[in-house]
């Protein structure tokens, strides 16, 4: 995901679509970098509620392609595509339907 440093000694970031983010600590980046973020899939859930001491974002589904005991779920944050793995147990969503996006 496209973003930008904000306070390289607070090791925040901002992206339009997910606003500010902690990452780990880097050497070498400075305030108003221009960076890449990644987040670890196992990091990502969905649910209907937000959840405290979590990062909460909207996410719109577009498509849920079902593999049995998952399924991918393909949609955005905003502008941003966005897939998240999700076990077929917690997959009680519809095409369509906005979801909040909960990153650890």
């Amino acid at each position: 995901m496209p973003a930008k440093i904000v306070d390289h000694t607070t090791d925040t970031a901002e992206n339009a679509a997910l606003g500010t983010c902690d990452y780990a600590p880097i050497a070498g980046v400075s305030n108003e970098q221009h960076v890449t973020l990644l987040i670890r899939p196992e990091h990502i859930r969905l649910s209907r509620n937000t959840i405290e001491e979590r990062k909460n974002v909207r996410i719109q589904v577009d498509i849920i392609v079902n593999h049995g005991d998952n399924a991918l779920v393909v949609g955005r944050v905003g502008d941003l595509p966005m897939r998240v793995r999700a076990l077929g147990a917690d997959v009680v969503i519809q095409e369509g339907e906005e979801m909040h996006q909960l990153v650890a």
